[in-house]
């Protein structure tokens, strides 16, 4: 008798010990989910704050080169023309797919005055022009990312009188969010360096894998003389969308 209480007290000591198992397992679970939800909206909110810091930053950069302002509805707008237009996107759609376009020769000389039709006073030195967005670059020879609020010079070089290729980096989101927006015939103005305005017409407009290497593309970017490339994130994590223009 005592070795079959023995028995039934063991293996109640046993059961019991499952259910507290069962309802610590019950009693983890919800807390695990709760964990869960708080990484996401810490990470939601740290993601919403850079972008806030990101912006506060650009708009204040803009303001010290008086290159913007506010207007009523508190959108920042830029006068880079003579004529504030609100940054960002032009208004028309967005092409939904790349596409390729023949190369254009590169401009003849006679044409080299034409190109230039924006006049430098309207430009500081060191800033690109697309659809009345002015952005500030920095040299940024091969460096591994853009820099966080302005373009960067990445190859080549950013003479607009040299007769030869220039290769702008930037991020999208972020500075660069415009150039996502360029097609064939859309104009982008370079105001170099040395305070020489050119402005460039969009010949092609193409998407490659963000694992592509220099050695792949260089070829077609630096063989159309007097040019410009830009790129930038297309937003997927995966490809680059590039911009050549001359």
């Amino acid at each position: 008798m005592k070795k079959r209480a023995k028995v039934a007290t063991a293996a109640g000591a046993c059961a019991l010990c499952l259910v507290m198992a069962g309802g610590a397992a019950y009693a983890i679970a919800p807390s695990v989910e709760e964990a869960q939800e708080e990484v996401a909206a810490a990470e939601a909110t740290a993601e919403a704050n850079a972008e806030e810091a990101f912006s506060n930053a650009y708009e204040n950069s803009a303001k010290l080169l008086e290159l913007c302002g506010l207007d009523a509805d508190g959108n920042l707008i830029t006068f880079a023309s003579g004529s504030p237009s609100i940054t960002g996107a032009p208004q028309r759609a967005a092409q939904t797919q790349p596409k390729t376009a023949a190369p254009a020769e590169p401009a003849a000389a006679s044409d080299a005055a034409a190109a230039e039709t924006a006049p430098t006073a309207q430009l500081p030195a060191s800033s690109l022009q697309v659809f009345g967005n002015v952005i500030p670059y920095v040299e940024a020879f091969e460096a591994s990312r853009a820099p966080d609020s302005t373009a960067g010079l990445w190859m080549g070089s950013d003479s607009t009188t040299d007769g030869s290729w220039g290769y702008f980096i930037g991020h999208h989101p972020g500075v660069f969010n415009c150039v996502m927006y360029l097609d064939e015939g859309d104009a982008i103005t370079v105001c170099d360096a040395d305070g020489n305005a050119r402005t460039y017409t969009v010949f092609a407009v193409y998407d490659v894998s963000d694992d592509a290497t220099w050695n792949q593309i260089s070829s077609e970017v630096t063989s159309h003389g007097e040019s410009i490339a830009l790129q930038t994130c297309c937003g997927d994590g995966a490809t680059y969308r590039i911009i050549e223009a001359a």
